[in-house]
């Protein structure tokens, strides 16, 4: 259906853009390139139907090389033949500039064209990549520290323990064995 004209503002100026006036597939397509943001397309097969800029940097092939090509690289870990019901999220190890990254790949399914909600036959899931290898490394740096912190605790020649906010003990180390006698599998959660 054609747009509706729109009358020109109280100042007497014209009237906003919207996305109904004319976001055409070029704009859009300007504006998802300008997006640091890997995003996609693809059908339920995994092929890919659209592919911004950021998504042909971290692969290293061009958009027309991906256009059609099975979603290899950033397909589901085990296929469909429908679209999902709701987004999914999967974390899988992807390599570029000669470095492994770990990414978490978001896919939603998409209206079409009349439909309120995407229905499970159709044929298009829209997606992003989010490089999280940062995050992956500081969360196992943390774990490490924590471990390192708590055997730590565990040796020092001091007593140390914790309790939680209800009273009951969490942390008893070997110090506070050796002095009061009790074990910490004993005194923990008492």
């Amino acid at each position: 259906p054609a747009a509706r004209p729109r009358r020109a503002r109280p100042d007497g100026r014209a009237p906003r853009p919207t996305l109904r006036d004319g976001l055409d597939a070029r704009v859009l397509r300007r504006v998802l390139d300008a997006l640091d943001l890997p995003i996609f397309a693809t059908d339920t097969q995994g092929r890919f139907l659209y592919v911004n800029q950021a998504l042909c940097a971290i692969l290293g092939r061009s958009r027309d090389e991906l256009l059609g090509e099975r979603n290899a690289w950033l397909a589901p870990r085990h296929p469909r033949r429908r679209a999902p019901e709701a987004p999914l999220s999967e974390e899988q190890p992807l390599s570029w500039e000669g470095r492994e990254h770990v990414v978490r790949v978001v896919q939603a399914p998409v209206a079409g064209p009349g439909d309120k909600r995407p229905r499970p036959d159709q044929s298009l899931l829209a997606g992003h990549v989010l490089d999280i290898t940062g995050l992956r490394d500081t969360e196992l740096a943390c774990a490490l520290n924590e471990r390192r912190m708590a055997a730590l605790a565990q040796n020092l020649p001091v007593m140390i323990h914790a309790h939680d906010r209800d009273g009951l003990v969490v942390f008893w180390n070997q110090e506070c064995e050796r002095v009061l006698g009790y074990t910490a599998r004993e005194v923990t959660g008492n």
